[in-house]
């Protein structure tokens, strides 16, 4: 059954990456490629709070479409707190009452960059101009993609970093240890495309399409601060899949739903990684995918055919089409105390179902 939107919420300049209702439903975070974070009242559609990362000047070799603003959004348990990861190597937390900044994490916390240069087979190095007017020069750390869990106590960034020789990294931020810059814990450098974290920030689910060394694509679910390379140790996997370019693991950590890019989803066992069916229908690629916080969830999904669907996990059944978007969607999330739908498309408009 298609149903129209509630209402369309407009403020955002680029495509929008992560979207988060609070835990009572009042209030909508909503990030974007723009590099900011707004918060929306979701009964009367207005913006009442904006963070914006300071604009980047970019460097020769690196076009803007490499920089990707604001990675992931998220609240604390309570509602108090907001969370964001941008991708210029800095995770933020703060009072979403006030608006006032309560942490930074990452490392380049403390720098307020002037401009870029490109420094060959050094990655980027950013210009920077310290307290005390000193000019330094600090390693680029590029955040790749980013997740946080849904109850805002850690935060997993993916990335490049240029000290690491350019090679691929994954690591924690404890989001409740509220000292100055906090130490990232090192998770993995297994090389993977997509991941998604479980509510509490204990399990991790990853993807991967394959590559030269390991051909067969592959989902995993890990314990986090299990090796790479556990599988005798606990490490869930199954082989043999591909396609993906969304993922999500459920609330209650059972379920783990893979879209893909001919338009299907999957859905696996989180515990065994054996998939349980296979369903969908939508014209194309599918961006992003949730669940609902139902005892019972249901799939949500949004993709290149600008329509965002409601599925029955039991069956594979589609339940509702929300028709509205004039872009494709790139962002879904799903309300805890209701069941509100919101979605983001690549024009910058966010829908509210």
């Amino acid at each position: 059954m298609a149903q129209a939107a509630i209402d369309r919420l407009e403020g955002h300049s680029r495509p929008i990456t992560s979207l988060a209702f609070s835990p009572d439903g009042t209030r909508l975070l909503s990030g974007s490629e723009d590099g900011s974070v707004r918060l929306w009242d979701t009964a009367t559609g207005q913006s009442v709070q904006l963070v914006a990362w300071p604009p980047l000047t970019y460097p020769r070799g690196l076009e803007p479409y490499q920089m990707q603003g604001t990675l992931a959004v998220a609240f604390s348990g309570d509602g108090r707190q907001a969370v964001a990861v941008f991708d210029a190597a800095l995770v933020l937390v703060w009072d979403v009452k006030t608006g006032r900044e309560l942490s930074r994490f990452g490392p380049n916390k403390d720098i307020h960059f002037s401009c870029w240069r490109w420094l060959p087979r050094q990655g980027c190095y950013g210009h920077v101009n310290a307290p005390d007017e000193r000019t330094t020069e600090v390693p680029w750390v590029y955040f790749a993609e980013a997740a946080i869990s849904a109850d805002g106590r850690v935060a997993l960034v993916h990335g490049i970093h240029a000290c690491l020789n350019d090679n691929p990294c994954l690591q924690l931020y404890n989001l409740e240890e509220r000292r100055e810059g906090g130490t990232p814990e090192f998770i993995s450098s297994m090389l993977f495309d997509l991941f998604a974290i479980s509510k509490d920030g204990k399990q991790v689910a990853f993807f991967s399409n394959g590559d030269q060394l390991q051909p067969d694509g592959f989902i995993s679910v890990n314990s986090i601060g299990e090796p790479d390379d556990a599988d005798r140790n606990g490490v869930r996997r199954q082989t043999s899949v591909t396609d993906g370019v969304s993922l999500a693991l459920s609330l209650d950590n059972r379920f783990v739903l893979l879209g893909t890019e001919p338009g299907q989803l999957r859905l696996f066992d989180a515990r065994t990684c054996r998939e349980v069916r296979c369903f969908g229908g939508h014209d194309g690629a599918i961006w992003t995918v949730a669940f609902t916080h139902e005892q019972q969830p249901r799939a949500v999904s949004g993709g290149e055919d600008r329509t965002v669907r409601v599925w029955d996990t039991e069956t594979g059944t589609e339940l509702i089409r929300y028709r509205g978007h004039t872009a494709p969607v790139h962002a879904v999330t799903c309300s805890r105390c209701d069941r509100r739908v919101a979605s983001g498309s690549t024009d910058g408009a966010i829908h509210l179902w």
